[in-house]
């Protein structure tokens, strides 16, 4: 499964706090498993979180989780409702030509 890096605790508690939700509130937001100390561990722990998990979280603070490819600048937004996430080939074939291109370019 993959795994995100540590800046994702910040994130959540940035947007939480901007929202003037306290750790409890953002819990009953998020629903599941998580009690307001488990978005204290979230935010505060450092540990790297699923990639599912992060998008359940920043989904329930009302924040998209984009994966951009570099190369020819498509977005790809993951959406809880739609796990498991299935990578539109027809878009990734054309990002694979828009890339081969710039190469030739260079």
């Amino acid at each position: 499964m993959s795994k995100t890096n540590k800046p994702h605790g910040a994130i959540c508690r940035t947007l939480r706090t901007i929202k003037g939700l306290t750790q409890a509130d953002a819990a009953r937001v998020i629903g599941g498993s998580m009690d307001g100390s488990a978005v204290s561990r979230f935010e505060s722990s450092g540990k790297t979180v699923s990639v599912k998990k992060l998008v359940r979280v920043m989904s329930a603070l009302d924040a998209d989780v984009v994966i951009r490819d570099r190369d020819s600048g498509i977005d790809m937004l993951l959406k809880e409702s739609e796990y498991p996430w299935n990578i539109d080939m027809e878009r990734s074939e054309r990002a694979k030509e828009m890339h081969r291109r710039n190469r030739e370019k260079k």
